[in-house]
């Protein structure tokens, strides 16, 4: 199971960070070998709708409140 969630940045650029199964740490996409991986191995199973789990909300670090 991937955890994912979009997160936009103060410069206005929205990045994807990916989370393993069993790990407590997110690294962006494209910057951590094993977990790049195993976000792609999920992406082409047959039902990727049920090993990445999409964090609902954009994370929007541009808004103070």
């Amino acid at each position: 199971m991937i955890k994912a969630q979009i997160v936009r940045g103060a410069d206005g650029v929205c990045r994807v960070f990916c989370q393993r199964a069993r790990r407590k740490w997110w690294f962006e996409l494209g910057k951590h070998r094993e977990t790049d991986a195993a976000f792609e191995d999920a992406l082409g199973a047959d039902n990727p709708e049920k090993l990445i789990q999409w964090k609902p909300k954009i994370d929007d670090h541009t808004k103070l409140f």
